[in-house]
């Protein structure tokens, strides 16, 4: 254990505080000031979670040829922030994913993509509406 740290979250009472030029005190630990290592150092994982969830938002009842609204929510999970995600949307058998509806919502029609370019902060949340047609 190294003697110029105190296992706490009081900065003020460390060596380094006051002394920022030299923030190590050699002990068994190290042989040279760069290769000392304090007791309470603290690293943070980057930890990237995003969870995806589709709902069905129409109200039934539902019939053939009828346009269905979804809508995609994008949860950050995480501690780092996410930007330029892309969610693709696989169309089941039986459906349509009509341009008309969803283009101007910002999907690309030749592969089903949505790419969100906001910025997505930890236990944020992003909601997205689409269509789909039932056949």
């Amino acid at each position: 254990m190294d003697i110029d740290g105190t296992f706490d979250s009081n900065l003020k009472n460390d060596f380094q505080y006051n002394n920022l030029n030299n923030n190590d005190v050699l002990d068994k630990w190290g042989t040279s000031v760069a290769q000392d290592e304090d007791n309470h150092d603290l690293e943070i994982i980057q930890v990237v979670d995003l969870a995806l969830k589709k709902v069905l938002t129409t109200p039934p009842p539902y019939s053939y040829g009828q346009n269905l609204t979804f809508t995609i929510t994008v949860y950050n999970q995480g501690n780092v922030v996410g930007k330029n995600i892309k969610i693709r949307d696989y169309i089941p058998e039986g459906y349509d994913f009509p341009a008309a509806l969803n283009q101007p919502l910002g999907w690309n029609m030749a592969d089903s993509t949505l790419t969100l370019s906001n910025w997505l902060y930890p236990d944020q949340c992003y909601h997205h509406p689409y269509c789909e047609a039932s056949k």
